[in-house]
Parts: structure tokens; sequence; C-alpha cells
């Protein structure tokens, strides 16, 4: 959910659960007030931001109870990655920010409303400031502040999560879905096969629990060995448990250094096994050796009729839509400008044009490119037939 790119706009979300966008779960920027109540906010690249200005210091105003981010690339941030003006209101009051690739980030590439400095500098988290990023508790409207699971250095005062704190386990138990109920758990990573050199110690397996732990979850796992994979005799080579504490759903198992022996064992696999409270219902392997699977057949290389630093082109680059015949064989772009390829829009590109940006997108440093840009370019097909 993304409210801000030119528009002024108040908007409450309730209720609500984002999990595994790849980008932002939410995120609000521009002008206006965004409440979010009672809300998760699971597995995104951004769980909650608050992001660029653009209508004035002191926006957007961000209001925040009782979210729950984990597992997030952040779970709560503050700026973006743009050269673009920041000063919003960032309050988030009774919420939990736990594992996370970072709980809280408060920085953002650009500059306060009426400063020039840009280089990732930290918002302050001073609630009295126009410009803030407040975690903290609230007595005087009786709001907690926001458990995180890592100390924060600009946020000292932020309360590190406890399980066996009743009071964080009680902020805790409105966000799960059937804590009665065992986790499922698997092998979460997309490559699971390697080549045997592959393996070394210190490496890593990440593991995900369907949901968060509503109490620590322990899961079993072991390396066995075998001199190939054509191999009948297995040897076990390492026990460990990955324990997953309450509220957490993701973790990794550090590859251990194996015993002398094994160094020479051609084909490795690691196992998950199930434990109480936790099924594996997911991939429970992965594996190191030549399985010795046949090859893709090979496949004859592209035909290229265009290369990339080819001349000719011409492009249109307006407000307005080109010609409903723009793209006919016959279309006179004479008046297109010119220049040879690549043509880029947002970046330089070696030997190419830069193809201008539109005056009319205010409110950035320079001018972003046009929604849409037409690109024309005449050539000959030499063979007919090489194309179905």
């Amino acid at each position: 959910m993304d409210a801000g790119s030119g528009n002024t706009s108040n908007v409450t979300v309730t209720d609500s659960w984002f999990e595994s966008c790849y980008h932002e779960g939410m995120a609000w920027s521009e002008g206006g007030t965004r409440t979010v109540r009672d809300t998760v906010t699971m597995n995104n690249g951004q769980g909650l931001e608050c992001g660029f200005t653009g209508q004035g210091a002191g926006s957007p105003v961000i209001d925040a109870l009782r979210v729950y981010a984990t597992g997030n690339f952040n779970g709560v941030r503050y700026g973006d990655n743009y050269n673009w003006e920041y000063s919003g209101k960032f309050d988030v009051h009774d919420s939990l920010s736990l594992f996370n690739g970072d709980d809280i980030f408060g920085r953002h590439w650009g500059k306060f409303v009426g400063s020039t400095t840009v280089n990732w500098p930290y918002v302050g988290n001073n609630r009295a400031a126009n410009t803030y990023m407040h975690l903290e508790a609230i007595p005087a409207q009786n709001l907690a502040a926001t458990i995180v699971s890592t100390p924060q250095a600009e946020h000292a005062t932020l309360p590190t999560w406890d399980p066996q704190n009743p009071a964080h386990l009680a902020r805790l138990t409105p966000f799960l879905t059937r804590p009665d109920l065992p986790n499922g758990a698997g092998i979460a990573q997309e490559n699971r096969v390697f080549t045997r050199p592959a393996y070394a110690a210190g490496g890593r397996v990440s593991v995900r629990l369907d949901r968060p732990a509503s109490q620590t979850r322990t899961i079993p796992w072991s390396i066995d060995g075998r001199s190939s994979v054509a191999a009948t005799t297995e040897t076990e080579l390492v026990t460990g448990s990955l324990l997953m504490i309450a509220g957490n759903q993701a973790a990794e198992i550090e590859l251990p250094t194996l015993p002398g022996a094994a160094a020479a064992m051609g084909f490795l696999s690691l196992h998950l096994e199930p434990s109480a409270g936790v099924e594996i219902t997911g991939n429970r392997t992965v594996i190191w050796g030549d399985l010795g699977l046949p090859l893709p057949p090979t496949q004859p290389p592209p035909l290229t009729i265009l290369g990339r630093a080819a001349t000719g082109w011409k492009y249109l680059a307006q407000p307005n839509p080109a010609p409903a015949d723009w793209a006919a064989p016959a279309f006179n772009d004479s008046a297109w400008a010119s220049g040879p390829a690549p043509l880029q829009t947002a970046e330089p590109a070696l030997g190419g044009t830069a193809v201008p940006g539109n005056p009319a997108n205010l409110n950035v440093t320079t001018a972003r490119p046009y929604n849409t840009v037409y690109f024309r370019r005449t050539f000959n097909v030499a063979d007919r037939a090489a194309f179905s």
C-alpha cells in the first residue's frame, strides 16, 4: 500500500495484514495523515515506512499503534533512497518490531526541508521537533514504547524483546494465529542443490516457520555424508538444533566444520527433523554433490538483427501521447529527436543518449522521466524464414 507521489491524502489502515510484498508493506509519502492500527507487516522489503515530503515541512504525518513488524528487511523505516526532501512526523507506539534485518532504520538519502545536507543523515527522535521518528513511551497519553529485538543506539530507551517477560508476551499474543497449534517449518531459500565444493564452514541455510512462534520452537537438523551420490551407505556427520524463540519465524543454520573423514565425501545432505510443536511442512533438505543430472539440450545462439550500438533511433518525449499511427512503417518521424542506442531515461549509458526528464514532475531536484517515451527505428531483416 503506497500513498504519495504528488498527492495529499489521508489514509486509515486497521486490522490488516501485509505479508511477502516485494517492496513495501506500507509506504506513506507526500502530504496527509496516515493512521495505522492493529496491523501485521511480515516478510516485506520495508514493513512500515515514512517516506519523502514533497508537500512542505512536517509531512507526511504517520500515527501508528499496535503494529507488529517481523521478518522484514526493515521493520520500521524513516526515509527512502531518493535525493529528495524529508521532514515527516513518524509516531510508532505500543508496537513490536522484531527479528527484522533492521528493526529500526531512520536514515534517508536526501535532505530535510530547508537544509542542504545529503548523505544518509539520521532523523531525530524528539517528538517536540517538527521532524522526528519517535517510538519511545509517552506516559501522559499512556502509550507504551515499541519493543525491538536488538538494542537501538539512536533509541536507547526502547525495550529489548524478552519472551520470558509476561508483559512482552501480552503485547505479542493478539497478533498470533492459533498459538495452540504446532508450527510448520521448512528450508526457506531458492537454491537447495549445490556442487560439493560449494560447502564451506560458516555458510548458512535459511529456515522459516509458517507463522511466528508462540513459544520457543526447536528444529533438530543433521548433516549426513556419502562417498558419492550413488553410494548406499550414509554416515551421520553432525547434528544440531535451531532455536526460534517466541515472536520469531526465521533463522539460519550456520554450517559447521565437518570431521576429518567427511572432507573426502563427495555427497553431503542437510535434513530438518520434526519435534514437539514443529512439523516439517516445507522443503526439508539441502544437498551438496554431483547429482549426475542430464544437461539441457544445447540452444542455438540468438539471432541478432539490431545491435545495441545501432544508430538511427528516433524518440518522442512529451506529456501527450504520440499520434495513433506512430508505429506504422510509413509514419513521418522527421520531427522526432534522434540519437544512438541505447536510449536511457534515468541514468547515463555508455554510448547512449539521455532522454530529458519531464519538467512538469515537480518536488525533485531534477525532473523525473516522462511516464511514456516512444522509440522508432527502421531496420532490415535479411532472412524472414529465420522467424516464426
